[in-house]
């Protein structure tokens, strides 16, 4: 089985995911291609996977001669499928001379991918994203499928995408999203709540082809990150490895050594990183000595700088920018909690692999979040924007080691049993497998 991968910039470091689940596909016997609409930045291939993945990826822009004219030329010899499909392109955008311009260039775009997976015998395409790669998928198919060319066939091409969130469902008209997902043969949902956001927008029709498949992770490869071979005790960890144990609820002298916190995520407002630093200012006003990593870049980069800076928080807090995926896993297994704070999330993988390294998680009550962490369970969740209740769920964490064993042996499990890439692989390959011969 031949299936086509279309991102609109890859790799980069939020992304790593979708390496993952190529590889875990590949590794089943499928046969992935990638193309990647734009070329990503040096900056933005950091670890030795992304390099690899580079290499191996199709690449549609920056435009080139050689692979834009022989496509248009070769899907001008079915004029009528050319300029039909040309037309639709256009006046399905959005109105405004921009979003007609825009359109003009995702079928110039489409005609390169639809070149390209013909040469390699690719039918099928899944997009991640609602976005430009979602586009350029039904551009693809709706010119293969008008112009006959699957045995003098129609609708012998089709395409699937991965909705995620939120940033779609923050501006549905601007994406098409009700318009795609009712095109698409296949919609893969992150989550339940994903699915049910979708579900709001379209018929009862089409919520049959909304399937939910968990993203997940390469449970080997994250838990390799622990150097001795075997996970660290649970709960806020004793430092039988570097020092003394933390202190129990009783104690009312500080940690013999600081509480180690860590966030890993792209340096935008709905992140939260602001409501941790609010929240790290509580616990140090109350004499806990801990210390936050923060992992990541982005535009809001300067304001948390300055917010540090505000609040004194300049010897606690430690900005490592963007750091290469292999790198990630052992940054988490050094921690005491991981913490996620935001306001807008899909089912962040970075808690799954916190949940797999056995260290404890702190997030926030909204869209998929519950279904990945169980507050009290398996992490402590909080609603978002509430400094004071992050504060004190750290709180809880600190005095209850008996709480932090029972959370994570249970947040492994629960990422074990429904988290994992090798599980997530199956399942799309049999749903793949039935647009192309169901």
């Amino acid at each position: 089985m031949k299936v086509c991968y279309v991102v609109s910039r890859f790799p980069t470091v939020s992304h790593t995911f979708i390496s993952r689940e190529v590889t875990a596909l590949r590794g089943l016997g499928v046969e992935v291609d990638v193309v990647s609409v734009r070329t990503p930045s040096a900056d933005e291939i950091l670890a030795p996977q992304d390099k690899q993945d580079a290499a191996t990826t199709f690449y549609i822009l920056p435009p080139k001669a050689s692979t834009i004219i022989p496509a248009h030329l070769k899907a001008m010899l079915r004029p009528k499928a050319y300029f039909s499909v040309l037309r639709w392109a256009v006046r399905r955008t959005n109105p405004g001379f921009k979003n007609r311009l825009w359109g003009a260039f995702y079928f110039a775009e489409s005609l390169v991918v639809w070149s390209h997976c013909s040469k390699q015998g690719i039918r099928h395409l899944h997009a991640h994203f609602a976005n430009v790669a979602s586009d350029v998928c039904d551009l693809v198919t709706r010119y293969a499928n008008s112009a006959g060319l699957v045995d003098g066939k129609k609708d012998g091409w089709s395409w699937s995408f991965t909705m995620h969130g939120p940033t779609e469902f923050s501006n549905v008209r601007e994406f098409r999203l009700a318009d795609k997902a009712l095109s698409a043969r296949l919609v893969i949902c992150i989550s339940d709540f994903c699915r049910s956001q979708l579900m709001a927008i379209t018929p009862p029709s089409t919520w049959p082809k909304f399937e939910v498949v968990h993203c997940g992770i390469p449970l080997s490869k994250v838990r390799s990150a622990n150097p001795a071979g075997s996970f660290p005790q649970a709960g806020l960890r004793s430092e039988t490895r570097a020092g003394p144990e933390l202190p129990s609820a009783t104690a009312t002298s500080p940690p013999a050594r600081p509480l180690r916190l860590i966030t890993v995520g792209r340096l935008v407002p709905e992140k939260g990183h602001y409501v941790v630093l609010h929240a790290l200012a509580i616990l140090r006003s109350e004499g806990v000595d801990a210390r936050l990593v923060l992992v990541g870049d982005g535009p809001e980069r300067a304001g948390i700088e300055k917010e540090i800076d505000a609040m004194d928080l300049g010897s606690s807090v430690e900005l490592l920018g963007s750091v290469g995926q292999d790198k990630v896993p052992q940054l988490v297994a050094d921690s005491d909690v991981f913490v996620l704070a935001s306001f807008a999330e899909g089912v962040p993988v970075v808690l799954m692999e916190a949940m797999a390294l056995r260290v404890p998680v702190v997030s926030t009550i909204i869209a998929g979040i519950p279904e990945l962490i169980s507050d009290g369970t398996s992490g402590l969740l909080v609603p978002p924007g509430r400094a004071d209740l992050l504060a004190e769920a750290l709180r809880r964490l600190l005095g209850d080691k008996s709480l932090c064993d029972r959370l994570v042996a249970n947040a492994e499990m629960k990422v074990f049993s429904e988290f994992n890439s090798e599980a997530t692989a199956r399942r799309l390959s049999e749903l793949f497998a039935s647009c192309l011969y169901g």
